[in-house]
């Protein structure tokens, strides 16, 4: 039975690659954040009045990356997703025959 609903494949597959590229990036940058520091170290006063708010700031900052960290692998699954969905649309579409032709291609 023909829907009129077809799937790029070949986009599908290229999208896939680009979310997990996305997530490989996104990654990378929090990595350079954390690397970077939390501002905090431009006070330069660690053990005085600011080494309460200092220490919070750092903790939340810490905290933060952790949290966008999820964010990265939540892109990379997106593109896996993907990747095995196109691969299950295919296998559908094969069948236990192998591929059919749409309906619409014989003549009436």
């Amino acid at each position: 039975m023909d829907s009129g609903i077809e799937i790029a494949g070949a986009q599908v597959t290229q999208h896939a690659g680009l979310m997990r590229r996305h997530g490989e990036q996104y990654s990378a940058a929090l990595r350079r954040l954390q690397e970077r520091g939390y501002g905090c170290q431009s006070w330069g006063d660690d053990t005085g009045l600011f080494s309460g708010l200092y220490e919070e700031y750092a903790r939340c900052g810490l905290f933060g990356v952790e949290a966008l960290r999820s964010i990265s692998t939540f892109l990379a699954e997106t593109g896996d997703g993907l990747d095995t969905a196109r691969a299950n649309i295919a296998d559908a579409e094969a069948g236990p025959y192998g591929p059919q032709p749409p309906a619409h291609a014989y003549p009436v």
